[in-house]
């Protein structure tokens, strides 16, 4: 679990670097406004963990898999539940997985690293797991999985349900 808050961290590094695409403006020469830059920047990530944690001990801590595979893919197991329960959202690079059912509340926040096509997300329920696959983003022309510095979109996103499994991601927890 300790290891998921390590590559949320790094996600949000990643995330506020974004501006870094942009040229280096000429006083950067001088070592202390990157000084400050870096202090502003390790504290606001920092209190993003922290909301992350309390968000995590809040909604109870459940097992998730990250799967990195032809696509990108989060497996979340649920109980009573049923498909019709649930809406998978994104907002910039956060996703967002809520289940409500009469007696349950099932909510999953992850922070999406940035070589992921968020247009091209789906999910399905099966087998009491709701699978959440993204593909890649990807540049053909030098045949690798591409990062850039990509302008952020404040619109949400509602992932569109397919049925069936995609993949091989099946029974991945055992209850």
């Amino acid at each position: 679990m300790f290891v998921k808050y390590q590559v949320a961290l790094m996600v949000l590094i990643s995330l506020a670097f974004t501006n870094a695409c942009q040229p280096p403006p000429c006083h950067w020469s001088d070592a202390k406004p990157m000084d400050n830059y870096f202090e502003q920047l390790a504290n606001t990530l920092i209190a993003a963990d922290r909301r992350a944690q309390e968000f995590c001990y809040n909604y109870g801590g459940r097992w998730s898999k990250e799967i990195f595979g032809k696509e990108f893919t989060y497996v979340f197991p649920v109980k009573r539940y049923n498909a019709a329960d649930f809406t998978v959202m994104i907002k910039n690079r956060l996703l967002f997985v809520n289940g409500n059912s009469c007696d349950n509340i099932f909510a999953e926040v992850r922070i999406l690293p940035d070589y992921l096509n968020v247009y091209g997300a789906y999910w399905v329920y099966e087998n009491e797991e709701v699978v959440v696959y993204f593909p890649y983003i990807y540049n053909r022309s030098i045949g690798k999985i591409y990062k850039q510095c990509h302008p952020q979109n404040p619109q949400v996103i509602t992932v569109q349900r397919r049925e069936g499994a995609n993949t091989d991601v099946k029974h991945f927890f055992e209850y």
